[in-house]
This record gives C-alpha cells, structure tokens and sequence, in this order.
C-alpha cells in the first residue's frame, strides 16, 4: 500500500499537507532516536538502517512537495 493510502486509511479520511508533514516528522523523530539508541548500543547495522530510513523519509517528503524553506524540521 502506498503511503498516502496507508494514511488516509489511517486517519479515515484524505490526509491534509498538514497530516503528511506531521506524519513524517513524527516518522522521522522516531527513526533518530531509535538511531540514537542505536549509537549508543554500538549497533552498526540498526545505526546504518536508521539512517537509510531517514533519508528515505525526507526523498518522500520532496517527493510530496516539501521543502527545506517551508518545512526546515524535515530536513535538519
């Protein structure tokens, strides 16, 4: 299922830019603290797929429309 699917089914109705960007940031925050964690366990492999996921995450929010002057959180 696609993303935009997956929330809409989420939420129950079509997702607003605002549910898109809030979704993920939130998918974001919680791949950098797990990346944390990660750092911290010296866990290589979960600190490398943290990282992919995050930078998967913020292709996806470009791909949506989301820059780094309108929406700078997604990307620091």
């Amino acid at each position: 299922m696609h993303f935009l699917e997956s929330l809409a089914n989420t939420l129950g109705r079509t997702p607003t830019t605002f549910d898109v960007a809030q979704d993920v940031a939130d998918r974001i925050s919680a791949m950098e603290q797990l990346r944390r964690i990660a750092r911290e366990d010296g866990d290589i492999q979960l600190l490398d797929d943290a990282t992919k996921q995050i930078l998967d995450l913020r292709a996806l929010a470009r791909s949506h429309g989301f820059t780094t002057d309108e929406y700078p959180g997604l990307f620091r």
